[in-house]
C-alpha cells in the first residue's frame, strides 16, 4: 500500500512539474528581460510607443500596432542594442505595382499582406507570407526575387 501511495505522489509531482514547465515556456514572451541598451535605442526612435517585447533566437523584438493606421511593426535588435532590421506592414494603397501584378498573375485568388523590411544599412526589400508557409521576397523595386521557407524565428520574418 505504501508503494501505491508513493507512486501516486511521484506521479502527481511529475504532473505538476510538467504543467509548470509548459506554462513558463508558453509565457516566455511576457518574461523577456530586455537589456537597457536595447530599450534606450528603441525609445530614441519610438518615444511614445509601448511595444510587446519577445525573443527571436538571441534577438530582441519590439512588436506594436500603430493605433492610427492599425498596421503592425516589428523592430529587431541584437543583445547590444544594435538594430538588425525593422519590418512594417504596408497599407494596400502602398503596395508597389510589381508586387500586386505578381500576385494577380501568380496567385490570383490568394489574399496577401505585404511588409517592408529595412536592414541596419537602410536597404529595403518587401515580403509576404503565403498560407503555404513560404515567404515571397521582392527587391526594393517590388520585383520578385525569391521564395524561402519561413525560418524558425517566431516573431520576425528572417
Amino acid at each position: 500500500m505504501k508503494r501505491v501511495i508513493l507512486l501516486l505522489a511521484l506521479f502527481a509531482i511529475n504532473a505538476l512539474v510538467a504543467q509548470t514547465t509548459t506554462s513558463s515556456n508558453q509565457n516566455s514572451s511576457e518574461q523577456v528581460n530586455t537589456p537597457a541598451t536595447v530599450l534606450a535605442n528603441f525609445k530614441k526612435k519610438y518615444a511614445n510607443v509601448s511595444p510587446a517585447w519577445q525573443m527571436d533566437g538571441d534577438n530582441y523584438c519590439a512588436k506594436y500596432r500603430d493605433q492610427a493606421t492599425n498596421l503592425d511593426h516589428i523592430i529587431v535588435y541584437n543583445q547590444y542594442g544594435n538594430l538588425i532590421h525593422s519590418d512594417d506592414e504596408l497599407d494596400y494603397e502602398s503596395y508597389l505595382k510589381p508586387i500586386t501584378d505578381y500576385f494577380a498573375t501568380t496567385y490570383p485568388k490568394e489574399q496577401y499582406t505585404v511588409w517592408s523590411c529595412e536592414d541596419d544599412a537602410g536597404n529595403i526589400s518587401y515580403f509576404s507570407k503565403r498560407s503555404s508557409g513560404n515567404m515571397l521576397w521582392f527587391d526594393k523595386d517590388g520585383n520578385y526575387s525569391a521564395t524561402k521557407p519561413v525560418g524558425t524565428n517566431k516573431i520576425s520574418s528572417h
